[in-house]
């Protein structure tokens, strides 16, 4: 089988210049146009002379105007239908029979000269989904979600849309899909026939291209990692930072096999600002290949190497876009660690070529005096009376060293900070739901304000979301929806900040009446740029840490 590549004209991205322009955007907010894809839907143009996905509007146009060569300057593309804000991308197979490479190169036909195992590859079709009438739902929320999908074919393909965000913020890009693949025809007195089966692969994953280009094979993309959801919802989630003033989010599917249906299904995509950058200054973006471009497949940003001292203490050299927020998550340690470490506050500046400590080292035990006393085996004592204490995140784990903990915690973060300190108080009424990498609910918890941190104790290595919904008459300080990863023996702590509703607000009008003004926190932060400086006040973090 052939290998996805593509050969459109990439324009080379322009470093992006700081202007004087303040933007404020809310931490938590949507930004993306019909996430929910209920919108109407829209026919897209394009010139031929152009990428298929480089959408035009069709209005005015003379479709029947021609170039020198011959051929109409424009498509009208009847096979595309997405809502307003979205683009639909994909690889265009190859039609020219007689060139040498036809069958290695994405064929769009198996002919008879055609080599054993041929696969042939086609556009997708896009439709909204509210006008299937047999079958089960696959409409997640709503009335409405999208669909493409090939016929005997494989493809290469998905969907996006390109926001405005403020240059340096963390984002987050969170979508549920899911696939049908089968050769058989489905009939609704068998309702078997609607399940997937036969596929090895369908490839899906998101992305964020944090310079905002549309080159859905750019190596600049950050990819989440791929996996496959069939029958039912399963939820993909990529982070990155922006290194512009506007980023691109994708879809991507790529079936293996070309059987007769491969459908993919989208709905409730998600881009939200997470944090802001204390530090930025981004990093020149990947240039096109000159002759083939990059595989689509590109790997995420390597992991980030702490340095040790001598004393022991991890320590990290500040670098161009990092943020203690992004720290944290990249070193699997709480963000109040790195802050308490180096002395910083919430406000405080990153410096590039500053040197923050992630971890100290542990102390050397000293070793005893050879005519130390050896102390004497203590005897058995009565065993004391009262109620047995619930045991600790520690202990748990002490107990059973390969155990995976997902241990979660509700506070009232007075301050706003989304940072729990010893001192907060316990909040009760805070529902936490962990669902697995296919977006199926595993566990909820209700938390009770009492005997929190609360573990979850059976849960099996691997990729997990946790959602949570704050307690009545409260709002979140902290992200509402974390994607964590439990490995043998590790233990991640969630902690979930929230207020008062008329606190956060600073009026007495109810919660739901405050959350329909855009500002559902009442926090926000500011990102203002000039000349070559950019400031972030943020009002609002999010603590997720690893033991």
């Amino acid at each position: 089988q052939a290998t996805a590549q593509a050969s459109y004209p990439t324009p080379t991205p322009l470093p992006f210049v700081p202007t004087a322009t303040p933007i404020s955007v809310a931490l938590g907010q949507n930004l993306l146009t019909d996430p929910g894809f209920e919108g109407r839907l829209y026919i897209p143009c394009s010139l031929n002379d152009l990428t298929p996905w480089r959408h035009i509007s069709c209005e005015g146009l003379d479709l029947d105007e021609r170039l020198p060569d011959g051929r109409r300057k424009y498509r009208m593309w009847d096979t595309v239908q997405v809502p307003l804000g979205w683009k639909a991308w994909w690889l265009t197979p190859n039609n020219d029979h007689g060139s040498p490479d036809y069958y290695s190169n994405h064929p769009a036909n198996c002919y008879e000269d055609a080599p054993e195992g041929c696969i042939a590859w086609h556009n997708p079709e896009f439709r909204d989904t509210k006008g299937i009438g047999l079958g089960p739902s696959r409409i997640r929320s709503g009335r409405n979600s999208q669909k493409y999908f090939t016929l005997w074919s494989t493809h290469q393909a998905g969907l996006m849309q390109t926001v405005a965000v403020p240059p340096g913020a963390v984002l987050r890009f969170g979508v549920y899909m899911h696939a049908w693949s089968s050769n058989i025809s489905p009939r609704e007195e068998i309702p078997e026939t609607y399940l997937s089966s036969g596929q090895t692969n369908m490839h899906m994953k998101v992305g964020i291209d944090p310079y905002g280009g549309d080159d859905p094979w750019s190596p600049n993309i950050v990819w989440s990692t791929e996996h496959d959801a069939y029958d039912t919802w399963g939820y993909y989630e990529v982070r990155a930072v922006a290194y512009a003033d506007k980023v691109t989010v994708y879809t991507h599917s790529m079936p293996d096999k070309a059987q007769k249906h491969n459908d993919v299904y989208v709905d409730d995509a998600e881009l939200v600002v997470i944090d802001g950058a204390t530090s930025y200054s981004p990093p020149a973006a990947a240039q096109p290949a000159t002759a083939e471009p990059a595989a689509p497949n590109v790997a995420a940003a390597a992991r980030p190497t702490a340095l040790p001292r001598p004393d022991g203490a991890l320590v990290h050299v500040v670098k161009a876009g990092d943020t203690v927020f992004g720290l944290s998550l990249q070193y699997d340690v709480p963000m109040d660690q790195i802050l308490q470490l180096n002395g910083l506050t919430k406000e405080s500046y990153l410096l590039i070529g500053q040197e923050l400590v992630i971890a100290q080292g542990l102390p050397a035990t000293p070793a005893a005096p050879a005519d130390a006393t050896v102390a004497p085996e203590p005897t058995d004592l009565p065993t004391p009376s009262g109620p047995t204490p619930t045991p600790t995140p520690l202990a748990i784990a002490a107990a059973n060293p390969a155990a995976a903990l997902l241990c979660v915690r509700a506070f009232e973060d007075t301050d706003a900070n989304g940072l729990y300190q010893e001192s907060d108080a316990l909040i009760p009424g805070a529902f936490f739901q962990v669902s697995d990498d296919q977006g199926r609910p595993v566990v909820t918890y209700t938390s009770d304000g009492l005997s929190e941190p609360h573990c979850f104790t059976r849960l099996k290595p691997g990729s997990y979301t946790v959602s949570i919904d704050p307690a009545a008459d409260t709002v979140a300080t902290s992200d509402r929806r974390w994607g964590v990863t439990l490995s043998p023996g590790s233990t991640v702590n969630v902690n979930f900040g929230s207020r008062l509703s008329t606190v956060a607000t600073g009026s007495s009008g109810t919660a739901d009446d405050n959350a329909s003004a855009g500002a559902t926190l009442g926090l926000a932060f500011v990102v203002i740029i000039a000349g070559a400086g950019l400031l972030i006040y943020q009002r609002r973090r999010t603590t997720v840490s690893r033991a």
